[in-house]
């Protein structure tokens, strides 16, 4: 049948599956809101500096509340985290609380509008199919698998590794199926069809050695892979990582 030229990120197709959101899933979407709660529930500035209970409360109670507010722009809808949540000032005792609730709260927030979406889908496509299968799947049976030309790839990766290791990675990526680059280019980038602008291929961890899979930052288009002592190696770690959609850092 006619594909739909749809362009959604890996989050909200693994979503219309009815796939629980993961934390990290929303960190991609909202990394300063994730940057931010870590800080709260920390209690560290963002230069690494550790508050005492006073100087927390002095930086945040005035600013906080048990409130959150949703819309891309004005007027923002307020919601209340708790009853009464708008006289409720957040302080150093209650920040694990806070930041609980905002996270439950930005979960739900993707609810109305993906389960909608997916009511649509389900006229379409058996629940029953659409179980067996994974973000990709579903992309793919909608939109359809784009082709991702390995010079094209390259034209927009920025490559951090060793000369060997650049080379190791570049012949992986020209053995992968079309299928396979597309799921690369997904895993690094959130996007499944060029262009996507610059990306970037970085050194990952030393300290699992070989059993150590790649991750990825999808929100910075970062891609990082760990040093391997042989291509094979890599070209398998890399498979794994990008067919479990396993992002890592998120």
């Amino acid at each position: 049948g006619e594909k739909l030229a749809v362009g959604l990120a890996p989050l909200v197709w693994k979503l219309l599956l009815g796939r629980e959101m993961r934390w990290d899933e929303v960190a991609q979407l909202e990394p300063e809101l994730h940057a931010g709660l870590d800080c709260i529930l920390s209690a560290r500035a963002p230069n690494g500096y550790k508050y005492t209970e006073a100087e927390f409360n002095g930086a945040y109670s005035d600013r906080y509340d048990f409130t959150v507010s949703f819309g891309a722009s004005r007027p923002y809808r307020e919601m209340e985290l708790v009853a009464g949540g708008a006289s409720q000032k957040l302080s150093y005792r209650t920040r694990h609380d806070y930041v609980r609730l905002v996270k439950k709260a930005q979960l739900a927030k993707y609810n109305t509008q993906i389960r909608a979406m997916r009511k649509g889908l389900l006229q379409y496509l058996p629940a029953e199919v659409m179980a067996l299968w994974n973000g990709y799947d579903l992309e793919s049976a909608v939109a359809g698998e784009p082709d991702v030309a390995v010079e094209k790839l390259k034209s927009e990766a920025e490559v951090g590794l060793t000369s060997v290791q650049t080379i190791w990675f570049w012949e992986c990526v020209d053995a992968m199926t079309p299928a396979q680059r597309c799921k690369l280019l997904r895993f690094a980038t959130g996007r499944s069809r060029l262009p996507v602008g610059q990306f970037h291929v970085k050194e990952g961890p030393k300290s699992r050695g070989d059993g150590a899979l790649p991750n990825a930052a999808t929100c910075f288009f970062t891609i990082y892979v760990p040093t391997y002592s042989s291509q094979q190696i890599m070209s398998r770690q890399l498979i794994i990582a990008i067919e479990t959609e396993d992002f890592g850092t998120g």
